[in-house]
């Protein structure tokens, strides 16, 4: 993300410092290509936290299956203790 802000900045700076030596297709040009990495970065944020969401999310599931797992494995062990009497 810090790569995509400093390439932002970078584009601006020389965006501002040439203004005067483009023409109107080379600013328009110049004001496409950040208006592109501006909603990149916005995207790339986005699915950084989604990622995250899901990341904890399947902890979460993991732990889940986990104690389910155990329950099982403990009625299972009741159960044959049932058949055994």
């Amino acid at each position: 993300m810090e790569m995509f802000r400093s390439f932002t900045q970078e584009l601006t700076k020389a965006f501002i410092e040439s203004a005067n030596n483009l023409d109107n297709d080379q600013r328009s040009q110049a004001c496409f290509h950040l208006m592109m990495f501006s909603e990149v970065e916005e995207e790339f944020k986005e699915l950084k936290q989604e990622n995250e969401s899901l990341k904890n999310q399947n902890k979460n599931m993991k732990e889940q299956k986990k104690k389910l797992e155990t329950k099982f494995v403990e009625k299972e062990k009741a159960l044959q203790q049932l058949e055994v009497e």
